[in-house]
């Protein structure tokens, strides 16, 4: 493989990536430097959101009701990079994109990036 490095303005991208989810799959896991980070999909009567908590090296991102008709075009959290901790002593921030198909299968779009900072809150909502 060739050595390589992609910046995003300040950011410098750590991980990224597409993963395709067949229908039924409930929840997808990434894993890299120690930390993991858990994408999992509810489906239940209340509304559309995102809800994303975190402890230690975990972060569990829960997906409740994107169906089809509500997020065709994909879903998540792209208006800017979410601070969701510390990699290797540099900020960690992730954005993403969730979009479900017809068949209710989704699509995951990823980019995890880091930025110099030694402040190790975890801040940020997602939008919608």
């Amino acid at each position: 493989m060739i050595e390589h490095k992609v910046k995003v303005g300040d950011y410098t991208v750590v991980c990224s990536g597409v993963v395709v989810i067949p229908a039924g799959i409930k929840e997808i896991a990434i894993e890299f430097g120690g930390l993991n980070f858990t994408f999992e999909f509810v489906v239940d009567e209340s509304g559309p959101g995102l809800y994303i908590k975190g402890k230690d090296k975990t972060l569990l991102v829960s997906v409740k009701n994107y169906t089809f008709e509500n997020s065709t075009s994909g879903r998540g959290k792209t208006n800017e990079f979410m601070r969701v901790g510390l990699f290797n002593g540099e900020a960690l921030f992730v954005s993403f994109i969730i979009a479900t198909r017809k068949n209710n299968s989704r699509v995951l779009t990823y980019t995890f990036a880091s930025q110099p900072d030694t402040d190790d809150r975890v801040e940020g909502d997602a939008d919608e």
